[in-house]
């Protein structure tokens, strides 16, 4: 019984010396931070701002939902998604693939809430198919096709 013991306390006092040596090295590394130039105490800030060392900072994407992907000429559609990289208000734009097969801004558009989604309805009229699509910013989401009947 008394080598269990004294087992148990070598473990305690080697967990205690490399506690008391992760403390010295942090402190002296505070003490070393405090008195560097003021040059070093600003690259250490920066640091702490900048996205995680090896992960790629994030890039901006859309996409896009149209509900119903059938309708009557003349009807409705809900125009949803979601976004990343962009500010809260942003115009979202409401586009479609003319007979020219240029893309052009239809007059329905929405705005980015504050966790980067957007949510609006937009008339269709024409016959046949619409080919849509969404641009905000710059940034432009992957186009849907949308039946009138």
């Amino acid at each position: 019984m008394a080598t269990r013991n004294s087992l148990i306390t070598r473990r305690r006092l080697a967990l205690n010396a490399m506690a008391a040596g992760v403390t010295a090295v942090l402190a002296l590394g505070s003490v070393t931070a405090a008195t560097a130039a003021p040059t070093l105490s600003h690259q250490v800030m920066t640091a702490h701002s900048t996205p995680m060392a090896g992960k790629p900072s994030p890039k901006k994407s859309v996409t896009l939902t149209v509900v119903p992907l059938s309708v009557k000429s003349g009807g409705t559609v809900t125009v949803s998604g979601k976004t990343k990289g962009f500010k809260a208000g942003m115009k979202v734009l409401l586009q479609h693939r003319d007979k020219s097969k240029k893309w052009t801004t239809l007059h329905s558009s929405g705005k980015l809430s504050k966790n980067g989604s957007y949510k609006f309805t937009a008339k269709l009229n024409a016959k046949g198919t619409e080919q849509l699509r969404v641009e905000v910013g710059k940034t432009i989401s992957k186009s849907v096709v949308v039946t009138l009947r």
